[in-house]
């Protein structure tokens, strides 16, 4: 910033105080999606089957890492300011209450590295990275749940097969498959029910 000779302290102050509280809120605004490296996108898009939905993870993806850009842009070490250059720009005049312009540059370092700027806290981060973890969780719910169904009706389909019956499948076979079929069949013969599966 530029000091004029009309600046008092505490308008200096404030301008520095302005610089330094819009720079923290930049850094704020971005900060909570500055970890989109740690997201395995990879694996997220692999997920998504549906093409609306992969169009606006990739929408997300994209912006998270323009945020994270941003954030690494404004995160950079401040320019330290050249106190020497602007005690001796300054007039050495004393002002009217006798003090000199390098004193006030003095007192302004002094207020500027005694400067704590205010602890910037975005309360909706906390609740999106909360939302963003139970939405991951639900997704790996769905997908172990669709594993497990799966394997179910993988097993299913080889029973079926293995159980299949061809021109060279004897009795013998059938009962081995299916006892209690044959254990149906010896009831029926035991009690001389011959018509049961005519409809005599």
């Amino acid at each position: 910033f530029e000091v004029s000779g009309s600046d008092n302290l505490p308008t200096m102050l404030s301008r520095v105080s302005s610089r330094s509280a819009t720079a923290l809120g930049r850094a704020g605004s971005t900060a909570r999606l500055s970890t989109s490296s740690a997201v395995n996108w990879d694996t997220i898009m692999s997920r998504a089957r549906n093409p609306a939905r992969r169009s606006e993870l990739g929408a997300l993806r994209a912006e998270m890492a323009e945020a994270s850009a941003t954030n690494a842009k404004w995160m950079q070490p401040v320019e330290a300011i050249d106190w020497g250059y602007y005690k001796s720009a300054l007039s050495s005049k004393p002002m009217k209450d006798g003090s000199t312009r390098a004193q006030l540059v003095d007192q302004l370092k002094a207020a500027v590295e005694a400067f704590e700027g205010p602890t910037v806290v975005d309360p909706a981060a906390a609740e999106a990275a909360k939302d963003f973890e139970a939405q991951l969780t639900a997704a790996q719910e769905t997908v172990e749940e669709a594993k497990a169904r799966i394997a179910e009706l993988e097993a299913a389909v080889a029973s079926m097969e293995a159980g299949m019956t061809d021109r060279h499948t004897t009795i013998k076979d059938v009962y081995d498959r299916y006892p209690e079929i044959k254990e149906e069949i010896e009831a029926e013969i035991a009690a001389g029910d011959w018509g049961k599966d005519t409809g005599a």
